[in-house]
């Protein structure tokens, strides 16, 4: 027997297992027998064709992953279709003048209130960090394999003393690691867990820290940028 030879989950999915997949396909196989229909042999035409058959198109389709430019790589592979087209004298269809992704997903949300969690490493209630920002990390795998990265869920609120960070963490052991925060606004800094006094922390269950808004200095209203490492 034969298996799959994909380097994610021994199977196919990323590429043909969504229905944006489906239409990136369609679109690829009507234009092939297009091509062979008019018996066409002209080798760029050809060359230009096999790009459309390129497996990163197919990779951004679908909601496996995540991209600031999904629209740019959509816009890009209907616009190659579109060139073949012309250059055989056809008329493009009505498909390759509109988005092959209908729409786009939210990955990150803002801090709407402020609030105090406890810093025991455990959600210990379910509004706990209800009105915190957070990033969907695993949805924002980029182009790496949405399930090999670290971290899951990132969250980041506050209150009138401390800014709060909270990171989940699924199939590996929390513990293990040394986590850093690096800063860049509102100004350059790195925090170690292990190593910064004025931060209080806990480990269990999550990771949630808590660090001193003067530490930081963050303003009303301000933006934080950081980003985590954990070794």
């Amino acid at each position: 027997s034969l298996f799959p030879g994909s380097w994610i989950g021994a199977n196919f999915n990323i590429w043909i297992g969504h229905s944006e997949d489906h239409r990136a396909w369609q679109i690829v196989r009507k234009l092939r027998e297009k091509l062979v229909e008019k018996g066409v042999q002209d080798k760029e035409i050809w060359d230009r064709f096999y790009i459309l058959e390129g497996s990163d198109w197919y990779w951004w389709f679908g909601v496996e992953h995540f991209t600031l430019v999904a629209e740019v790589f959509d816009e890009l592979f209907r616009l190659n279709a579109i060139w073949i087209y012309k250059k055989i004298n056809l008329e493009p269809p009505p498909e390759l003048f509109s988005p092959i992704k209908k729409f786009a997903e939210v990955l990150t949300f803002q801090p709407n209130d402020k609030m105090t969690p406890a810093i025991d490493g455990k959600v210990t209630h379910f509004y706990e960090w209800h009105h915190a920002g957070h990033a969907d990390v695993k949805r924002m795998g980029g182009t790496m394999q949405r399930f090999a990265g670290l971290f899951t869920t990132i969250y980041c609120g506050f209150d009138d003393i401390n800014l709060y960070l909270r990171f989940d963490i699924e199939n590996h052991d929390i513990a293990a690691y040394d986590y850093r925060i690096k800063f860049y606004k509102p100004k350059k800094m790195e925090i170690f867990l292990t190593k910064t006094p004025e931060i209080t922390y806990k480990i269990d269950r999550i990771v949630e820290i808590a660090i001193p808004i003067s530490l930081v200095d963050v303003k009303n209203e301000g933006v934080v940028e950081f980003v985590i490492n954990a070794q």
